[in-house]
C-alpha cells in the first residue's frame, strides 16, 4: 500500500509541475522561438537535488550539452556518458539518450542563465549551476 501512495504522490507532483509549466511557459515572450540559441548549451554542475522527499546539498555530477544537440555526462563513480539531448522550450521538457539507446525525459520548471532546474519521472529535483 505504501508503494502506491508513493507513486501516487509522485505522479501528482509530476503533473501539477508540467501543468504549472505549460502554464508559464504560454505567457512568454514569443520571441524564444527566433533561433538566438538554446538556453541550456554549456557545462553544469550539480548544486543540489531532491530525492524521496530528502534535499542533498552538492552534487557529484556534471552535464555539457553542445550546440550540435549531443551531450557529456560526467559522474564521479559511474561510466562517462555521451549520446543526444533535445530542449522543447514550449513544453519545457528535456529528451536525453544516452550511446546505448535509453531514453529520459526531464520536465524543466526552471531555466535561467545561471542555473536550471529538472524533474525525473519518480518526481526527483535536480538543481545544476553554470559553470
Amino acid at each position: 500500500m505504501e508503494i502506491k501512495k508513493k507513486c501516487f504522490w509522485s505522479l501528482l507532483t509530476l503533473m501539477l509541475v508540467a501543468m504549472v509549466s505549460l502554464s508559464l511557459s504560454s505567457c512568454g515572450d514569443d520571441d524564444d522561438d527566433d533561433g538566438g540559441g538554446n538556453p541550456l548549451v554549456g557545462t553544469w554542475s550539480c548544486s543540489s537535488h531532491y530525492i524521496d522527499r530528502v534535499s542533498y546539498d552538492g552534487g557529484t555530477d556534471t552535464y555539457t550539452f553542445k550546440s550540435n544537440g549531443t551531450y557529456e555526462w560526467k559522474c564521479r563513480g559511474w561510466d562517462n556518458e555521451s549520446g543526444k539531448y533535445y530542449y522543447n522550450n514550449s513544453l519545457s521538457t528535456l529528451t536525453i539518450t544516452n550511446q546505448k539507446g535509453t531514453t529520459w525525459v526531464y520536465v524543466i520548471p526552471t531555466l535561467t542563465d545561471s542555473y536550471f532546474v529538472m524533474i525525473d519521472e519518480d518526481g526527483d529535483s535536480y538543481t545544476y549551476s553554470k559553470r
